[in-house]
């Protein structure tokens, strides 16, 4: 599918299509001091596996957890939407890279397959098995992009610390019905603030 990638960045880098933006995330608003910035000490990212936050070590098991939330939430929402599929609008990837904890979690070859695959333009059906693969690289940090469903005025991506940059139709309280059915948390911060941007692949 033809598709302009230049248009897609350029509108995902413009304030004003920034703080039209909604922001999911794990963190609680209490989390968060005056400033929007989050004071707690907490994971933020796949490769902190295996490393101490706070008191605790981020075991897989837990990461996978909070993984499926955000997944299951992105499921939800497509449902909600009424969408039928997605496409790569715009996309950033390395080599595929694994970190040694990896070689732990079942479904590390299937995502690497897939990854070979991806490339702008790419439309995967809500209903594929591709989409939850393409999420999981996503927040895995193994690539980096900008999903888009233009008749229907819907964009997703993943920023920095395991944000999740949305922009939908649907009503505000149903969104957020959904987030928090998940675990998860709706414009913890201001909603007048830009917090988005592109995460460091295969760190």
């Amino acid at each position: 599918m033809n598709i302009n990638s230049t248009f897609v960045l350029n509108r995902y880098n413009s304030l004003r299509w920034c703080q039209e933006s909604h922001e999911i995330a794990k963190y609680s608003p209490a989390c968060y001091d005056t400033h929007g910035v989050c004071s707690r000490k907490d994971w933020s990212s796949f490769y902190d596996i295996n490393k101490k936050n706070r008191e605790t070590v981020l075991s897989i098991k837990e990461y996978l957890k909070v993984e499926n939330n955000y997944v299951k939430t992105v499921v939800e929402i497509i449902k909600n939407n009424q969408l039928k599929y997605l496409t790569i609008g715009y996309l950033e990837k390395s080599t595929f890279r694994a970190a040694v904890f990896e070689n732990d979690i079942s479904d590390q070859a299937e995502l690497k397959l897939f990854f070979n695959e991806c490339h702008t333009g790419m439309r995967i059906s809500v209903c594929d098995k591709k989409l939850i693969l393409l999420l999981k690289l996503c927040l895995r940090e193994k690539m980096w992009c900008i999903l888009v469903n233009f008749a229907k005025k819907f964009e997703l991506s993943f920023g920095y610390e395991y944000y999740l940059i949305l922009h939908t139709t649907i009503p505000y309280e149903k969104l957020r019905e959904i987030v928090e059915r998940n675990h998860l948390y709706l414009n913890a911060r201001s909603a007048t603030r830009c917090f988005s941007g592109r995460p460091n692949l295969c760190v």
